[in-house]
């Protein structure tokens, strides 16, 4: 009897896989559940999107939505426009009568935060006045108290707040907007207002912000200064000097209408010239590669003018520390012969400035033809360059066969002037 159950039932499995086999080509006719795309979370008084893709029969479904929100336009079609209320919960249902999708969208309370905008550059000086701009991030059931801050502030200035000028009243324009006058005082800094019991409208969640800082105009009554650096402070004739100004904050021409060019000028016994600052990636940095042109010695003055900071502060800023010197240096020198080796000192005599050089020698059999430029230097018995300090003799000690020698020496200064060729003779024992 066991056994003929058990063939029973697994004739029966068998029938059952083999029928579902047979049915490959039928398909599942529905309904389907339709997916919606769009913002599950909005702000109240919004409007957003709702679509459920491509579809060959889009003015077949119908939409409807309940709780704080509406349907603008058509309520047909494969996508939806929805204008949202209140904070509140809203649901957005989709069918074509078989197939339904359905979607929950939060409409979310709102806080009102407060962003400000400014004129121009958002800088004053000492009497001037212009108009900041406040704008909060939901409408307010009510004006909030305004005034400006003398008290601590953790949110800019860690507890003690510049105070300068004077806060005129606020001005409503509409529901988050309004705007009051600043007028700068003395100081430099940026002064703060407090808003004090900021609350949206009850559409908006009726959210409270007990306080928010805000930073007014940026006072500066300081003119900019500036650092002056040069690639080199003594050059010659057609020498390229680069220069770098370092502002302490940004910059502008002092008079745009008339030229808006950062002057830099030149002038002295030397050369004169004025040119534009070239600007760099770095704001603050300017630079101009100099060449100078004309003979003599002598301290440039180097100024630059037409020079304001974003405030209009204006300032000129001198500097003295280059120096062009066009005087070739002359060699001094003295040979002291032993047996087997000489000790030669030479120097350089700078009447301009007295300053470190550089010197080259050279030894040459006596009555060998002299050396015409440096790199005849190198054709000598011995040779060798040595940089020579201000108001010191360089040592050099060669050893040499015995016999009579002719020593040629130059030297140049710190400018990049050379001196005329000088020659002695010795012997060594």
């Amino acid at each position: 009897m066991k056994n003929r159950i058990s063939i029973f039932i697994l004739s029966l499995i068998t029938a059952v896989l083999f029928t579902a086999c047979g049915d490959d080509d039928s398909t599942f006719n529905g309904p389907f559940r339709l997916n919606i795309a769009g913002s599950s979370e909005v702000r109240p008084e919004s409007t957003h999107e709702y679509t459920i893709g491509d579809f060959t029969s889009p003015d077949s479904y119908t939409w409807t939505v309940s709780g704080p929100a509406t349907i603008s336009g058509s309520a047909t079609g494969n996508t939806i426009t929805v204008d949202f209320g209140e904070v509140g919960d809203a649901v957005i249902t989709v069918t074509n009568g078989t197939d339904t999708g359905t979607f929950s969208v939060t409409v979310a309370e709102t806080e009102p935060a407060v962003t400000v905008s400014y004129n121009g550059a958002g800088v004053l000086r000492s009497g001037e006045a212009d108009t900041v701009f406040f704008k909060f991030a939901a409408p307010l059931a009510a004006d909030p108290s305004f005034a400006m801050n003398t008290s601590d502030s953790t949110q800019f200035n860690g507890g003690n707040p510049f105070v300068s000028g004077t806060l005129g009243p606020l001005v409503k324009m509409d529901e988050d907007s309004y705007y009051a006058i600043y007028t700068a005082g003395a100081g430099s800094g940026t002064p703060e207002a407090l808003f004090q019991d900021i609350k949206s409208t009850p559409a908006y969640g009726g959210v409270n912000i007990d306080s928010a800082f805000v930073k007014l105009y940026r006072v500066d009554n300081t003119a900019p200064v500036a650092t002056i650096d040069y690639s080199t402070l003594l050059a010659n004739d057609s020498t390229v000097v680069t220069i770098t100004v370092t502002f302490s904050e940004m910059v502008m021409a002092a008079d745009p209408a008339t030229d808006s060019s950062l002057l830099i000028s030149f002038d002295g016994s030397v050369t004169a010239a004025i040119d534009t600052l070239e600007a760099t990636d770095d704001p603050l940095v300017y630079t101009y590669d100099y060449i100078v042109n004309g003979g003599g010695d002598g301290q440039v003055e180097v100024a630059i003018t037409n020079i304001a900071d974003l405030a209009g502060n204006t300032s000129e800023l001198l500097s003295y520390k280059l120096i062009v010197d066009n005087t070739a240096p002359t060699v001094d020198w003295l040979i002291e012969p032993n047996t087997g080796y000489v000790d030669l000192y030479f120097a350089v005599i700078d009447g301009t400035f007295g300053s470190p050089g550089i010197g080259w020698y050279t030894i040459y059999p006596d009555g060998a033809a002299a050396p015409t430029s440096l790199d005849d230097f190198e054709k000598g018995i011995a040779s060798g360059v040595e940089v020579i300090q201000a108001n010191n003799f360089a040592l050099v000690s060669l050893s040499l066969d015995a016999g009579d020698y002719d020593v040629y020496l130059v030297v140049s200064d710190p400018a990049g002037n050379i001196s005329t060729l000088a020659m002695d003779s010795f012997t060594v024992n």
